[in-house]
């Protein structure tokens, strides 16, 4: 891409930031970093009140249902392996 092309006007540095995440959003789109960008996010100060959602299509893509996702859902479980020889220790909901 020429240089010309490739420039960013913005200055200030929340708004950069905010862009920089949104573009890994279409650069890394299928590759499997979504989630952990949800999870990191969903605790910084500055995407606050970002909401993220799961959408279901059906065969026709028209869109099935819509859940925003709870921030448990953010959050993996430990395998049963793990949960069995640490007796006590609770597991993530």
């Amino acid at each position: 891409m020429p240089a010309a092309e490739a420039k960013v006007t913005l200055t200030a540095k929340n708004l950069l930031i905010q862009f920089l995440i949104e573009e890994r959003l279409r650069e890394f789109a299928l590759q499997g970093q979504r989630w952990f960008d949800m999870r990191r996010l969903s605790v910084d100060p500055l995407f606050a009140g970002k909401e993220y959602t799961h959408v279901y299509y059906d065969a026709d893509g028209k869109e099935k249902q819509r859940i925003t996702l709870r921030p448990e859902r953010l959050t993996m479980r430990f395998p049963e392996k793990v949960m069995t020889e640490n007796p006590g220790m609770p597991n993530n909901p």
